[in-house]
């Protein structure tokens, strides 16, 4: 069975790994001529990164990323607001630059499995 997934972000292309994982033909469209660097850190918080084991790509996301062991709220002035301690679990959460992340999504697809220049 063939499948499309409309949109090459993060979402997509986790999406059409996990598809293919069970045996379907996943391709992705995506609108923009190509998929550029954009936007800045991303926290993949632990059930997130359970799913990415699973898709076997964790061990790349945390070679390219940092293990967050707690996290702060701070107002502009820098005063403490909250701050929570993530606990160590078999998948902790992982910061990285969010270009990183779709490149090794893209890199876990076949290459014939992304269109970009399509517009529904």
């Amino acid at each position: 069975m063939r499948i499309a997934i409309i949109g090459g972000g993060i979402g997509g292309l986790t999406a059409a790994l996990a598809l293919r994982q069970f045996g379907f033909a996943a391709h992705v469209f995506e609108q923009a001529p190509e998929l550029l660097e954009v936007g800045a850190a991303i926290i993949m918080w632990p059930n997130a990164m359970r799913v990415l084991d699973r898709l076997a790509l964790g061990v790349a996301i945390r070679q390219h990323g940092g293990v967050v062991g707690q996290t702060l709220w701070l107002t502009r002035d820098g005063k403490l607001l909250n701050q929570v301690r993530l606990p160590k679990t078999d998948a902790p959460a992982v910061a990285l630059h969010r270009a990183d992340l779709q490149q090794i999504l893209l890199n876990a697809l076949p290459q014939d499995s992304i269109h970009l220049g399509h517009v529904f």
